[in-house]
């Protein structure tokens, strides 16, 4: 996984007691301006900022992904509990019992994880989710009521007919 240490902000004892580990180097840690909780002299509040290298936007229409919502959890937790880990962790080094655990993770994810075909939304990229909600809420209920009132158009047209031939 080669992991790097990114942190070099020292605390009051001019010791390194907060570690982050990243497999990028292009991630910046600083003392954070403002912390989430008290600090103490031991460990300062630390920040860490990352650059996407491609903005998110940039996404074909030829790609899939994995649909975390139709997951079978239960095949996933059973395949993990399956896999005795704690040799590994008590044999091997960090990195590699690290990466050993990342490859049965990603395993089960591949296994039990179906993909998805992405489809671009048709919408202007303006048209916020909740209002595309609305749109399909609006779209669903007049085409529950042209559904009633066609069959039962249908249906008098139908005895019309019938009375009509009798």
């Amino acid at each position: 996984m080669d992991f790097l240490q990114l942190n070099s902000i020292y605390n009051s004892s001019s010791s390194l007691l907060d570690l982050i580990f990243a497999n990028k180097e292009s991630i910046d840690v600083d003392v954070a301006p403002v912390s989430l909780v008290p600090c103490d002299i031991y460990h300062p509040a630390l920040s860490f900022n990352y650059q996407f290298p491609v903005p998110l936007f940039m996404l074909d229409d030829s790609h899939s992904y994995r649909d975390f919502n139709n997951a079978d959890f239960d095949s996933i937790a059973k395949a993990l509990a399956d896999n005795d880990l704690s040799t590994t962790f008590n044999i091997q080094p960090a990195d590699l019992s690290a990466t050993r655990l990342q490859d049965s993770i990603l395993d089960a994810i591949q296994r039990f994880v179906p993909l998805k075909p992405f489809r671009r939304s048709t919408f202007p990229s303006w048209v916020s989710p909740v209002l595309k909600s609305l749109l399909f809420k609006k779209k669903f209920k007049k085409q529950a009521r042209f559904m009633t009132t066609t069959r039962s158009l249908i249906y008098v047209l139908n005895v019309k007919h019938y009375l009509n031939h009798v």
